[in-house]
């Protein structure tokens, strides 16, 4: 995806009114945008379009210098976005596609909505190579050699909890921001969560 970086000038209707900075975090490839101005009633949304098809990105946040974006995709996700390169870069009206509003949105929820608590017991099993359970190369790369990792899996989605040991620091400090830390039969973890093979947040 090394084609994609640089930056870009973000339109309004032909009239410049930011820059969207295209760079490589890690694992990751990191799109930071800052709008200074816009035509479109807020909210809007930060796009990109490649051949005549709108890729929404996320929406645009108010800040004290205009409104700015920032987030971080992983190749697999640029992959299926279709995202290997886009011809401009604008913004939109969030009424104007439908596209990426479950993940460009807060999740929040009131606490009239929030089921009550339950205790939730996971079953765990030793994972083997846990590099077998990612579908990108350079994440499962990053696992191949961690040993005595623990396992759980539910349809779609798996837990994988790695040991923490003391004197022997996790190869995969870039990607600490996924995993929690969890006690497993009085042991140290820090556990993932996949779906499909990728990374989500827990």
């Amino acid at each position: 995806m090394n084609s994609l970086l640089g930056e870009y000038e973000i339109t309004d209707k032909a009239k410049k009114v930011g820059k969207l900075v295209v760079s490589r975090r890690g694992m990751y490839t990191r799109f930071s945008a800052r709008c200074n101005e816009c035509a479109a009633a807020a909210p809007f949304r930060l796009a990109v379009i490649k051949g005549g098809r709108i890729i929404p990105l996320g929406i645009m946040m108010p800040s004290e210098s205009g409104y700015i974006f920032q987030k971080d995709y992983s190749g697999a996700e640029l992959k299926n976005m279709g995202l290997s390169e886009f011809d401009e870069c604008t913004i939109v009206p969030v009424s104007s596609t439908s596209e990426g509003k479950s993940d460009d949105r807060p999740h929040t929820r009131s606490k009239a909505d929030c089921p009550p608590d339950r205790k939730i017991t996971i079953e765990w099993s030793q994972a083997g190579d846990p590099s077998e359970f990612f579908a990108e190369k350079e994440t499962a790369d990053t696992f191949r050699r961690v040993a005595g990792c623990l396992t759980s899996a539910d349809k779609d989605i798996r837990l994988l909890a790695v040991p923490l040991v003391p004197g022997k620091p996790f190869p995969g400090i870039h990607i600490f921001k996924f995993g929690s830390w969890q006690k497993i039969n009085g042991f140290d973890y820090l556990v993932f969560k996949l779906k499909n093979g990728i990374l989500v947040m827990r």
